[in-house]
């Protein structure tokens, strides 16, 4: 069941764990704080970035994609068109680089070059190829969204 502000406390605490450099403890807090939040709320997205900081400075890198992606979708399903996404799609682009997966990262950062090039007035062709980006990243947030439930279901 959800506890928003008990999730909040526990962020809070996660963060300043990270900032102690007690990375073990942080991702513990931060663990328990994606358990128990609202799963519509808006800092669920902070709370898997910053959760995916922490793997990745711990160097579990495949643990901090996930939690990225996961940032990704809960901001895409929150407001797509917000800064959020294009900082959660930065994030990946930089991680997937430490993965020695650059296309990977090319492909994380596309979706966002499109949007920029699209509002200087790039051509028409441009406009589609971002819808079709952004069908694809809400098919990829409705699906971590139900592999998120499938998890909170076995916790």
């Amino acid at each position: 069941m959800a506890d928003q502000r008990r999730a909040e406390e526990l962020a809070r605490e996660g963060f300043e764990l990270w900032q102690a450099d007690r990375l073990d403890e942080a991702v513990e807090r931060y663990t328990e704080a994606v358990a128990l939040a609202d799963p519509n709320h808006e800092a669920l997205a902070d709370y898997y970035g910053e959760l995916a900081g922490v793997l990745a400075t711990l160097g579990r890198y495949t643990e901090a994609r996930e939690r990225y992606e996961l940032a990704l979708a809960c901001e895409l399903r929150q407001d797509p068109d917000g800064p959020g996404v294009n900082v959660n799609r930065y994030c990946l682009a930089e991680l997937l680089l430490k993965m020695g997966d650059p296309a990977g990262a090319l492909e994380a950062l596309r979706p966002t070059a499109l949007l920029d090039l699209a509002r200087q007035g790039a051509p028409e062709e441009l406009h589609d190829l971002r819808g079709q980006h952004h069908r694809r990243d809400m098919r990829l947030a409705q699906r971590l969204d139900s592999e998120r439930g499938a998890e909170v279901v076995r916790q």
